[in-house]
């Protein structure tokens, strides 16, 4: 009876859109998200995904990979993403240096990420002074509490375009 369902179309993951896969990720967790949904869309009335464990109550927060630019948080929630640019850069450094954290801006998301440190005493700044309004690939574990995100950064460099050079020092607008 399954192989005659309309819900095998579902496991079929050449029918959808490269855009649709890309946001669920390329993951088993993100593959098995997609295929909920689409299962969940042909009328299946329980699904359930499987994230490899149960209450585990350790690395229940996983690195992530992403990138954005570097800014100052408080300057982008005055004056939004026009905030984000040479122009601000030395009003940055100087929060960045009286003890605002800085934070990463993520324009495909429209999602701020504070940066947070796990050692009491060092600043978690100190891995983007060098960065500041330029476009980072950052790597560290997320953080999301009501609507707010921070990430603890294991490891930050500079975004290369498509073509395989570094980003310019300004912001790639959208």
């Amino acid at each position: 009876k399954l192989m005659r369902s309309p819900a095998l179309a579902a496991f079929e993951m050449d029918r959808v859109p490269a855009k649709v896969r890309e946001r669920y990720g390329d993951t088993p967790f993100g593959r098995g998200c997609l295929v909920a949904r689409q299962l969940v869309e042909t009328g299946v009335r329980f699904v359930q995904v499987n994230r490899g464990g149960f209450d585990t109550h350790t690395n229940n927060f996983q690195a992530m990979e992403s990138h954005g630019e570097v800014m100052d948080p408080a300057c982008f929630l005055e004056a939004g993403p026009k905030s984000i640019g040479p122009g601000h850069y030395q009003c940055a450094i100087d929060c960045a240096r009286s003890g605002q954290t800085l934070a990463i801006y993520d324009r495909d998301q429209d999602r701020i990420y504070f940066i947070a440190g796990e050692l009491p005493g060092k600043n978690p700044n100190d891995p983007l002074m060098p960065y500041i309004h330029k476009k980072v690939d950052v790597l560290g574990t997320v953080y999301h509490r009501a609507d707010a995100y921070g990430i603890v950064i294991l490891k930050v460099a500079l975004h290369e375009d498509k073509a395989g050079s570094p980003a310019a020092g300004a912001p790639a607008g959208k």
